[in-house]
């Protein structure tokens, strides 16, 4: 049976990466369909990685998630320009392949 820390860091490190991914993908023009499921999405991610992270005792990278779920959550949604927007998922994204390639 494998070892359950190993499945949730696998697990997490795809979640990272298919989130970095549709982040990616958001730099495109999209329909706005799209951009709702990427805020619930990468909300749902960052928060499960600052989860992770929390009990991992690595409290800043769970603030740095806990920060990208307060910026797309969709429940109070941060209106911007689509330039700032493509701004931001290319950085968030890059923040995501970080946290997807670490060895924690």
């Amino acid at each position: 049976m494998p070892n359950l820390a190993n499945y949730i860091t696998k697990h997490q490190k795809s979640l990272c990466t298919i989130a970095g991914i549709m982040l990616l993908l958001g730099i495109l023009p999209l329909p706005y369909s799209y951009y709702i499921l990427l805020r619930w999405s990468i909300t749902f991610v960052a928060l499960y990685v600052a989860f992770l992270k929390f009990i991992g005792n690595y409290e800043t990278a769970g603030f740095i998630m806990l920060a990208i779920a307060l910026l797309f959550n969709p429940f109070s949604v941060f209106t911007m320009s689509k330039s700032n927007w493509m701004l931001i998922d290319l950085v968030v994204a890059i923040i995501f392949f970080a946290f997807s390639t670490t060895n924690d």
